[in-house]
């Protein structure tokens, strides 16, 4: 195109160079210098041309430069805009913030593409949090190397101790004794992990151990407290003790007032201390023992203070 216009510009310069050179030679032979009026014509109107065609000429790469700067990248933009004062008056405390305007044009894919901005990692592995307190950290423990646990327990007793007069023949007591067996069951689970995940991503061992070892003992707290005694299944402590009496067979039955948990937790101390037990701890519902937290007096005064102090 370039060229085109040159040739253009080429071939009227040349016909009016010609031109001016015929009218110079009729200067010459005329001696009063008249150029004759038509060749003038010609030239007013070849000038007229030349110079029209230069201002279109001048009007179309201006609007091709306006053109290449509408289409500037985002980062070019970005540059103009800061050393056009956009940040000035945030830097002199004149300002809290400053404002760029972004066209709509502008080819920021082309100027942000992957990780333009590296991310902060933090180190290490974020999950849910895992109980504070498990079932077997508060019930006595120990290790075997036999998939069968004996134990003697005493099945039954009867009692014969009595007052007697001298000579008077003493009640007979009986007690019986049963090996007792408790098979030794098994928690697990597995994962599936590459010998690249293992050996690439850092930590992930330590992760997989110190997990898997929280869920298992999340099942565990289950089994000992729920077990229904069914194999694989371990017999739980609320299978295998006695329930909580609220009929009129309890030493409180109905006969305190305006009862509320605590109450109901002191019952229960009664009950095992008249089987002769002695509670080392107690075990609440997370609901329960917040509810407690919140119990009050007719004075609206917490009562967990007055039980603690």
């Amino acid at each position: 195109m370039e060229e085109n216009v040159k040739q253009q510009l080429d071939q009227l310069g040349n016909l009016i160079d010609a031109k001016i050179e015929k009218a110079n030679g009729q200067v010459l032979e005329n001696a009063k210098g008249q150029i004759d009026s038509v060749l003038k014509g010609e030239l007013d109107n070849l000038t007229k041309s030349f110079n029209e065609r230069v201002d279109a000429i001048e009007m179309q790469n201006k609007k091709n430069l306006e053109a290449s700067q509408s289409k500037k990248s985002f980062k070019n933009q970005l540059i103009d805009a800061i050393k056009g004062g956009a940040l000035e008056g945030m830097v002199k405390g004149h300002a809290r913030s400053a404002s760029f305007e972004v066209k709509a044009d502008m080819t920021t894919a082309a100027d942000f593409t992957g990780e333009a901005i590296p991310a902060d990692r933090v180190a290490g592995y974020k999950y849910d949090p895992a109980r504070s307190v498990h079932v077997r950290s508060i019930i006595p423990n120990g290790t075997t190397s036999s998939d069968v646990v004996r134990f003697v327990k005493e099945s039954g007793y009867s009692d014969g101790s009595a007052a007697k007069a001298e000579g008077a023949t003493l009640g007979q007591s009986d007690f019986d004794l049963t090996a007792t067996d408790a098979n030794v069951q098994k928690i697990g689970a597995y994962f599936r992990v590459s010998e690249e995940m293992l050996a690439d991503t850092p930590a992930i061992s330590s992760y997989i151990s110190t997990r898997a070892a929280e869920k298992l003992m999340t099942e565990e707290d289950d089994q000992i407290l729920n077990g229904n005694g069914t194999a694989p299944n371990l017999s739980g402590i609320i299978t295998d003790a006695a329930d909580f009496v609220t009929t009129s067979g309890g030493a409180f039955y109905q006969s305190v007032e305006a009862a509320n948990e605590f109450d109901v937790l002191v019952a229960a101390l009664n009950q095992l201390a008249l089987s002769e037990y002695q509670a080392n701890y107690i075990m609440l519902h997370p609901t329960d023992f917040h509810k407690i937290l919140l119990l009050k007096d007719t004075q609206n005064n917490y009562l967990k203070d007055q039980v603690y102090a």
